[in-house]
């Protein structure tokens, strides 16, 4: 059943855009996940053991989550982009890209109301598909553009655990 989408608070107090935190983990630490009913995943979420999600953090105000609807021909599929810039220029976090380059992940990402969302799944994940750096003027700020990318049979789903 349809339903009128009537705003119930004020957009100009609420309804800010972006990302606060971001957190990542590679498909392969994941035990077991169940399934969603609906957009709602309230669990469980079981790691192997000597696994946590990591936290990256970002510069402030370059945190995104990107997520296009589109139809093909066997569906319609979300693609789903989130990612920041990360202030850093160390030999330790060039080293770290470059194995996370490796793996295939699942992202939690927590907006300015406080709600996480979960993207991916142990057989639908994202790739860090971005990790550019530039440093071209005195005023610009060094270190690297991160972005994970996929595409789900789902939107992200609202992280009720």
């Amino acid at each position: 059943m349809l339903n009128d989408l009537l705003l119930t608070y004020d957009p100009c107090v609420r309804g800010l855009g972006g990302i606060v935190q971001m957190q990542f983990i590679p498909r392969a630490a994941i035990a077991s996940m169940g399934v969603p009913s609906g957009l709602n995943f309230t669990g469980p979420l079981t790691l192997k053991a000597g696994w946590r999600w990591f936290t990256v953090e970002m510069m402030d105000k370059t945190n995104f989550y990107n997520e296009e609807f589109r139809e093909t021909q066997n569906g319609a599929l979300y693609d789903i982009t989130v990612g920041g810039f990360y202030p850093d220029d160390s030999l330790a976090t060039l080293e770290l890209l470059e194995k996370m380059s490796l793996y295939y992940y699942l992202v939690r990402a927590m907006d300015y109301e406080g709600r996480w969302r979960l993207i991916g799944n142990p057989r639908e994940t994202l790739k860090m598909t971005k990790r550019s750096y530039s440093s071209t003027t005195p005023d610009t700020r060094v270190g690297f553009m991160i972005e994970f990318t996929g595409s789900f049979l789902r939107p992200g789903l609202i992280d009720a655990r």
